[in-house]
Order: structure tokens, then C-alpha cells, then sequence
């Protein structure tokens, strides 16, 4: 029989996640400095995309990979 989480456990996860953003982040395009990226995600019933500087982009990542935990958690 697998373990089944309790639900302290599974509220101790929830907690641990810190930031969350909704989408997925993309390389639309490589330019000569590295890559180009932007953030899709859904905003009142429609696609939004917007262009995500690349300082920024692996912080964006963490919080939509932080967002996908809650969901698997709920």
C-alpha cells in the first residue's frame, strides 16, 4: 500500500511555495547575446503574452515550476 500523504504534510508543501505565476516561458528566438524569451499564460478568457528580459526569465521559471507544485498538491 503507498503512502498516502496526510493533510499537515500536504499543507507544510503548500507553505513551502513561496511565489507562483501562471504560463509557461518560451525561447521565441536566440540573438547574438543568448535567448529571447516570453511568458504566455490566460487573463480573462484570452492569451496573454508578454517578452520576459532575460535577467528575469529564470525567476519567472522557478515561479511557474512553484505554481505546478500547488496544482499537483491540490
Amino acid at each position: 500500500m503507498l503512502n498516502q500523504p496526510t493533510l499537515e504534510s500536504t499543507l507544510h508543501d503548500i507553505a513551502q511555495i513561496r511565489r507562483m505565476d501562471r504560463g509557461c516561458l518560451r525561447v521565441f528566438r536566440q540573438g547574438p547575446d543568448g535567448p529571447y524569451y516570453h511568458h504566455q499564460s490566460y487573463e480573462n478568457g484570452r492569451n496573454v503574452t508578454r517578452y520576459v528580459p532575460r535577467e528575469q526569465a529564470p525567476e519567472l521559471g522557478q515561479d511557474i515550476a512553484g505554481y505546478q507544485r500547488f496544482e499537483q498538491l491540490v
